[in-house]
């Protein structure tokens, strides 16, 4: 008995998308990825031709193209689960969460053990995100630690602040409206960072 085998279509490229447009592939590489510098008209264009094709976007290779992962690591408290399972962190968490995806971000959860020398400083060696959200108790564990890191990493920021902080921080507080705000700030603190904006943190380090 033989197998029938049939030939498998290569996946589209974005030069095949470039050619069918009548267009350069930064051109396409830009529409798909919403640039407004490309005409609506134009990236509407693209778009259809994209989708009519079936062409997916490679989101790792144009990740790793850009020097960017498109996701923010989210440090947790190194402590037991009953702390874990605390409907003030939950809220937080759930309220980061929604900051980050607003803008088109991914969101990583880490754990990293407070008093193992280094810990921080490697999950940012890792390379698995583009910015680090670090939670209560965590700050407290880790305070000179965050320091240290702070001199060479910008985009961190911390929920809560100790004396003597070199780190960008923002107050924790425990009303559930404040903390949606908070978290709206400490997001928003993060991609200014991420964006080579100063705040107060880095105009004082200078």
């Amino acid at each position: 008995m033989t197998t029938q085998t049939f030939p498998v279509a290569a996946p589209l490229k974005m030069a095949d998308i470039a050619r069918m447009a009548g267009v350069s592939v930064s051109t396409v590489s830009r529409a798909l990825a919403g640039s407004p510098l490309i005409p609506k008209a134009l990236r509407d264009k693209i778009t259809a031709i994209a989708d009519e094709n079936g062409y997916v976007v490679n989101h790792a290779a144009r990740n790793l193209r850009l020097k960017t992962t498109r996701t923010i690591g989210l440090v947790l408290p190194e402590d037991n689960d009953r702390k874990l399972r605390d409907p003030g962190l939950l809220h937080l968490m759930g309220a980061l969460t929604q900051e980050v995806f607003k803008r088109g971000y991914e969101l990583l959860v880490l754990k990293t053990p407070a008093k193992r020398s280094g810990a921080l400083k490697d999950l940012v060696q890792s390379q698995r995100f583009d910015g680090m959200l670090v939670l209560p108790d965590t700050a407290e564990d880790q305070h000179e630690a965050l320091n240290e890191l702070a001199r060479y990493y910008a985009p961190l920021v911390v929920w809560g602040r100790l004396p003597d902080h070199s780190y960008c921080g923002v107050e924790a507080v425990e009303d559930r409206p404040q903390i949606d705000e908070s978290a709206e700030e400490m997001v928003d603190l993060l991609f200014r960072r991420l964006n080579g904006e100063k705040t107060e943190e880095t105009k004082a380090a200078e």
